[in-house]
């Protein structure tokens, strides 16, 4: 023990034990300074994180905030990137990151109520985006499965051509027989003539002037017994 006490109070012994301190005192700095940077950096982290979610550049700002947490791993990191994943539709995500920042805050701590609130919201649209990706995906498997079986169904034979009877020429048209030529044409024209010339002859008849009969008229009557 003895010994042990003197080789410390030797110039070598001392020397080594202040080498160590200074290590020790230099590593505490270093650390409490990389702390700091850290530190600094996640803050920078959140300020540009804030800057892209308010103008809409969700992936960006996820991104950011996803570093800043990294970097510093505070609760309300967690809250910023489950709002990210919540404006960009990614309901299961924000859903998960909710739960994650309730269970790494106090019961009392702000946004605790909002965030069990949100994450009910996210786990009901979640169910909805399910069901309707699932009839969806129903939709397109029974159109595949009718595109299916109509390409696979028989061919239809092409139909028969129907062969084109052809129909015999019309019979040339027969042209109609003069009237000059039926004897019943003559007969009236002769009966026609006939009257006429008849017509005619008495026409000239009474045409021409009669001649004046004179028809003697006995004055008195004769005397019979010859006495007047």
């Amino acid at each position: 023990m003895a010994s042990w006490i003197r080789s410390l109070n030797s110039v070598p012994a001392r020397v080594a034990v202040l080498a160590l301190l200074t290590l020790g005192l230099a590593a505490q700095a270093q650390s409490k300074k990389k702390v700091e940077t850290d530190e600094q950096k996640a803050r920078v982290l959140f300020a540009d994180g804030q800057k892209a979610y308010d103008v809409g550049e969700f992936e960006r700002a996820l991104t950011l905030y996803s570093d800043a947490y990294k970097l510093k791993p505070l609760p309300g990191f967690l809250f910023n990137i489950a709002q990210c994943h919540r404006q960009l539709g990614n309901f299961e995500r924000a859903s998960f990151f909710f739960g994650r920042f309730i269970d790494n805050s106090k019961p009392a701590a702000p946004n605790v109520e909002l965030a069990r609130e949100l994450m009910t919201d996210m786990e009901r649209r979640q169910a909805e985006k399910a069901d309707a990706d699932k009839k969806a995906a129903d939709e397109k498997a029974r159109a595949e499965a009718d595109a299916k079986t109509k390409s696979d169904a028989p061919i239809a034979p092409p139909l028969t051509p129907v062969e084109v009877v052809s129909l015999p020429p019309p019979p040339p048209a027969v042209e109609p027989e003069p009237v000059t030529k039926k004897a019943w044409f003559w007969v009236v024209i002769g009966g026609a003539v006939v009257a006429a010339a008849g017509g005619i002859t008495a026409g000239v008849l009474l045409s021409q002037p009669r001649e004046v009969m004179y028809v003697p008229r006995m004055t008195s009557l004769p005397d019979i017994d010859g006495r007047r």
